[in-house]
């Protein structure tokens, strides 16, 4: 846990672990790096950054048996849709979400398959992000977004579950990044800041990135950018919402979030052209 002033803020971090490793032909989680399973490197990595619980978020109870058996784990989270049929890794974030926003908690959510994450990481999205913006991400030199590593304040969590299941009703689906989009304000973090090399933030997709180590992205060399956004599928004002994002990212050169921003309002706001 984090101490600020006088208040303790607790820090939950949430391994997310629901994927079904079809081009690696396995369970990644459980796939040995450098004779360590993946998953118990990441939660390693979250109890060194001071994490006050550390759960797997999973769809099964065999599988988290088999997490619970490689790993220091709290104990396993299910996959809970918001709406039927709304799938993919928002589900997993909204579970992670809906838990730290009913126990109060800062909630710190890593993807299962980026066994090279340390506590530096984890440490970092809380020391540079959450103590000047509702949510924080990593954003890498390329304009694109480490999009699975996150942290939100205990408001900000409930904020970010509602978006999800808004964005579940309007498009069908929901990206790892509506949570985020969801936020009055937004930390972006510079992968530079956080790692002294990129290969903190490679994923094992396959098995040959356990030998090349060989990461997606290349690191930034911004430090923190704090953007606005608050965009939410039921707020009457989206379209004009939609219309200052892609302004605002396309500014930042944060080419991810702009591109959806822009897919967003040709999808959602045509007649309003």
């Amino acid at each position: 846990m984090l101490v600020r002033g006088t208040s303790v803020v607790l820090f939950n971090a949430y391994i997310l672990a629901g994927g079904e490793g079809r081009r690696f032909g396995g369970d990644k989680l459980a796939a040995l790096v450098d004779s360590v399973a993946s998953i118990a490197r990441l939660a390693d990595a979250a109890w060194r950054a001071g994490a006050a619980a550390v759960y797997a978020v999973t769809r099964s109870v065999e599988r988290c048996r088999t997490y619970m058996s490689l790993a220091k784990l709290t104990s396993c989270l299910y996959d809970e849709p918001p709406l039927p049929g709304c799938e993919g890794p928002a589900v997993a974030i909204y579970t992670a979400l809906r838990h730290a926003a009913e126990a109060g908690a800062r909630a710190v959510i890593l993807p299962g398959d980026a066994p090279w994450l340390t506590w530096l990481q984890v440490w970092s999205l809380q020391a540079y992000g959450l103590g000047v913006a509702d949510a924080a991400t990593i954003i890498h030199g390329d304009g694109y977004l480490e999009s699975l590593v996150q942290a939100y304040n205990p408001d900000a969590a409930a904020r970010a579950a509602r978006a999800i299941t808004g964005w579940c009703k309007v498009r069908g689906y929901a990206r790892a990044t509506d949570p985020l989009r969801a936020q009055p304000t937004i930390a972006l973090i510079g992968s530079g800041l956080t790692a002294y090399t990129a290969t903190a933030y490679a994923h094992i997709n396959t098995r040959e990135v356990i030998r090349t180590r060989q990461p997606k992205n290349p690191l930034s060399n911004s430090t923190v950018i704090i953007v606005e956004a608050g965009v939410a599928p039921d707020n009457p004002s989206m379209c004009w919402l939609l219309c200052r994002e892609l302004e605002t990212y396309t500014l930042h050169g944060i080419e991810q979030l702009a591109r959806q921003a822009r897919q967003d309002f040709e999808v959602l706001c045509s007649k309003d052209k």
